[in-house]
């Protein structure tokens, strides 16, 4: 009973994550801006779970060995850290990024970095492609003054990486088993 009552909180801190990690994304799409709260939270609900998983489940079934974790997420930090020093992605990318590779940790590592890199790779095509064009005009007035579609029809250099971040998460999540390990193994044994 006590077992499923956790699981149940993992599950709904996960969820939390998901969420937060959506909102940011389209955040990015609609304002060219993340959040820092939405990072907090997904940083939040991984330290409430990997507490639970140690502690009171005393399992290492979600995030493998204690420290392979925290160690993902100082990379990706490292990591998006030298990319905003080069002006590549925002001080936001960088927190989103490193506070959901806490989830994925390190067996997860390959495929966010390798997901969220061509993610990045086909949207960087399309802000090319983009860049004051008609379509891009066009759809503007749509979509707002402060989001992509206005920044590229207005000829700017920007890219919402937080969209590719965000793909990157789940592709990882899903290499991992991390959405059985969290959805489906608690609830049937």
């Amino acid at each position: 009973m006590v077992t499923t009552v956790f699981s149940v909180l993992t599950a709904a801190a996960f969820i939390a994550t998901l969420v937060c990690a959506a909102l940011a994304a389209l955040s990015d799409l609609r304002g060219m801006r993340i959040a820092n709260l939405l990072s907090l939270v997904i940083t939040g609900s991984f330290a409430f779970a990997f507490l639970v998983d140690l502690a009171v489940l005393r399992e290492t079934a979600l995030f493998g060995t204690w420290w392979h974790a925290p160690l993902a997420g100082l990379l990706m930090l490292v990591i998006t850290f030298i990319m905003t020093g080069a002006g590549i992605i925002g001080g936001g990318d960088s927190k989103l990024a490193s506070s959901l590779a806490l989830w994925t940790g390190l067996s997860g590592m390959p495929s966010f970095l390798l997901v969220m890199s061509f993610s990045g790779g086909i949207l960087a095509f399309i802000a090319i492609a983009g860049r004051d064009s008609r379509i891009a005009k066009a759809l503007a007035p749509r979509c707002g003054e402060k989001s992509w579609i206005a920044a590229l029809a207005a000829g700017k250099n920007a890219l919402p990486y937080g969209v590719a971040i965000f793909l990157g998460a789940v592709a990882a999540f899903l290499q991992t088993g991390l959405f059985t390990a969290i959805f489906i193994t608690p609830f049937v044994t």
